[in-house]
Parts: C-alpha cells; structure tokens; sequence
C-alpha cells in the first residue's frame, strides 16, 4: 500500500502532496514499464529477463525538479537481476528530476533553503 506525503517548506511555505510507494496494479512488470515514458518503456521491457515473473523492485520515489519548481513522486525500477535502474522523468515538464532520499537535508526547489519536512498524511493503493 503506498502512502501519500505532504512535503513542506518552513521557509517558502511552499507545500505538494505526493504519493509514495505502490499498489497492488504494480505487481507486473508489464504495468510498471507503462508508468514510463515510451522509449524507456521499450527499454524495460527490452532488458527485462526473460522469466515470466521477473525480480524486480518497484516503487514510486520523492523527487524534485529544478525546471518546475516543485517536488514530485517519480516511478524508480530496479531490475534485480541485471542491477538497471530506471527513473521516471517529471510529469509537467518531462524533465529528468533527483530523487530525494533524506528530504530533511535536500533543498527545497522553490526557494533553495534546507527548510523542507515531510508527514504521512494517508495511503493510498
């Protein structure tokens, strides 16, 4: 069950609600390689092992984008077996985005000060 976040800045005052995690309809590869763009759609299911259920780890990733201003959830897939990993770009501009991995300590993107915190504010699937 994925969870959905509201990012804020004691600085800016700027805050985004984003949904983290996933849900039971990424339980295929098939639907995840959807959440990408076409090219690295292909490429997913072009590496992909050949097993019919392969290993991978799926979720969907804090991230920001400088272009936008805002901080963002991204698809982020790791094939198990080969190691590749692929990062959605950003939905608004297509973008490539950082995901964010200790918000506390990242920039905030609107203002460029260390003021952001997150809260679990509900889930989501």
């Amino acid at each position: 069950m994925g969870v959905v976040e509201k990012i804020s800045c004691s600085i800016c005052g700027q805050t985004w609600e984003c949904q983290t995690g996933c849900g039971l309809q990424h339980g295929r590869i098939e639907a995840v390689a959807e959440l990408f763009d076409k090219k690295t759609a292909v490429q997913i299911k072009t590496n992909r092992s050949h097993d019919p259920f392969p290993l991978y780890d799926f979720a969907y990733h804090l991230a920001s984008c400088d272009p936008c201003k805002c901080v963002l959830s991204v698809p982020v897939l790791t094939m198990m077996e080969s190691n590749l990993q692929y990062i959605g770009t950003c939905p608004q501009c297509g973008e490539k985005v950082k995901c964010m991995e200790d918000v506390e300590n990242t920039f905030c993107p609107w203002c460029h000060e260390k003021g952001l915190h997150r809260e679990k504010i509900g889930h989501w699937d």
